[in-house]
């Protein structure tokens, strides 16, 4: 993962969150690669103790990505913390905007091609960032995976946990 863009921002960005004692919001996306990478960082947060949860939008009322509805209401609701995205946000510039204004400590991990605008977040981290990224096509659990690898340090540890959500996304 160190040679992924934004990677090392993304790991300063949650640590910095968990340090000091930010819930950590896990929004997913809907799909197999997007609920497979959100349940791997949810249960490897958990894991290690550090409060989280996840949201998972619904395909028919909430569309795909973020929407400010729901993050105002999730603030509203558990206070601004974290909010990671796994497998979306990458164009989703006003509301990650409305996130900051929340309160919230942003960090994208998402893999889809990313617009001219990027999201004003801490930190984004996807291999199509950069040309030199050896792992361009990765669906976003493998995303996950590489963000979750950069901030336990041991890939093998992590594989020996969730190689079926892994491999399943």
């Amino acid at each position: 993962p160190d040679c992924w863009p934004g990677m090392q921002e993304a790991v300063d960005a949650l640590e910095q969150g968990i340090r000091e004692g930010r819930n950590v919001l896990i929004w997913g996306d809907y799909d197999v690669d997007g609920i497979t990478g959100a349940t791997l960082i949810l249960q490897t947060l958990r894991f290690h103790d550090v409060p989280s949860t996840v949201h998972l939008p619904d395909r028919r009322k909430e569309g795909y990505g973020l929407n400010i509805p729901e993050i105002e209401r999730l603030a509203a609701e558990e206070g601004p913390g974290i909010l990671l995205t796994v497998d979306c946000g990458i164009s989703d510039v006003k509301a990650v905007e409305r996130a900051r204004e929340l309160g919230f400590m942003v960090v994208v991990s998402d893999h889809h091609m990313p617009p001219e605008e990027l999201p004003p977040a801490h930190a984004i981290t996807n291999p199509r960032l950069s040309e030199d990224n050896p792992c361009p096509h990765l669906a976003g659990v493998g995303v996950a995976f590489k963000l979750i690898c950069a901030l336990e340090g041991d890939a093998d540890a992590v594989l020996d946990r969730y190689a079926d959500l892994i491999a399943l996304g």
